[in-house]
């Protein structure tokens, strides 16, 4: 197994959503069909993601701001999550 396959760290800091923009306080996305909840300034490890300098997730599941919630069939077609 390449180095680059093993995992990444990605550090979440743009969360782009019709609806929601800035106001975004979670999202559920999809990689690797893995489920991850993500906040802004969450750190998390992703198994076998290319080493990039920015990552875009387009598979969000979900995406919340404390009082709206929209949740996809089963994605959401305008949301992206954002991370380097």
């Amino acid at each position: 197994m390449s180095r680059e396959n093993i995992g990444k760290k990605i550090l979440f800091d743009r969360f782009s959503h019709l609806l929601y923009n800035d106001k975004v306080m979670y999202a559920i996305i999809d990689s690797g069909n893995k489920q991850f909840k993500v906040s802004k300034g969450d750190v998390i490890e992703i198994e076998l993601l290319p080493e990039t300098e920015k990552v875009l997730f387009d598979k969000v599941l979900l995406v919340a701001d404390g009082d709206n919630v929209s949740v996809g069939t089963p994605y959401l077609t305008k949301a992206k999550v954002a991370g380097s």
